[in-house]
């Protein structure tokens, strides 16, 4: 066979590629325990004074409250839907008259409301990127 050695391969050692997974496996490690270090010593902290726990505790309470407001919505939707597979077709035109309409919008605009401010907190948890809910800081 052309190209390849004599020696078995188990005689040859590990290839190049398994030898750099190795050092990038131990680089890794070196960071981890370096990172755990840091958050034992208190250099690192998770939650810090721009980040207290009533700013997070206002974050779940919002994202709950927008939760069950989803699923009350959700439940009228379903129960209409319901009735008008049994042949209760006047309720489902109510829905596309006027009052439906009032409904619906009156739905959506607190569904916006509740969005808004739960992203108004989440701005306030993480001042520097509206993007992110993340309280991570570093005390060096």
């Amino acid at each position: 066979m052309q190209g390849q050695s004599d020696t078995p391969e188990a005689l040859r050692g590990p290839s190049p590629n398994v030898l750099a997974n190795i050092d990038d496996v131990r680089h890794m490690e070196e960071k981890m325990l370096r990172l755990l270090e840091e958050f034992e010593s208190g250099k690192l902290v998770s939650v810090g004074a721009s980040c207290p726990y009533d700013k997070l505790d206002a974050v779940r309470e919002q994202q709950e409250e927008l939760m069950r407001l989803h699923f009350a919505l959700d439940n009228k939707v379903q129960n209409v839907a319901g009735s008008t597979s049994t042949g209760n077709r006047r309720q489902a035109r109510r829905l596309l008259m006027e009052e439906g309409r009032k409904a619906s919008k009156s739905n959506l605009s607190a569904l916006v409301t509740k969005v808004s401010r739960l992203y108004f907190y989440g701005s306030l948890l993480s001042p520097l990127s509206s993007l992110s809910l993340s309280c991570v800081s570093s005390n060096h």
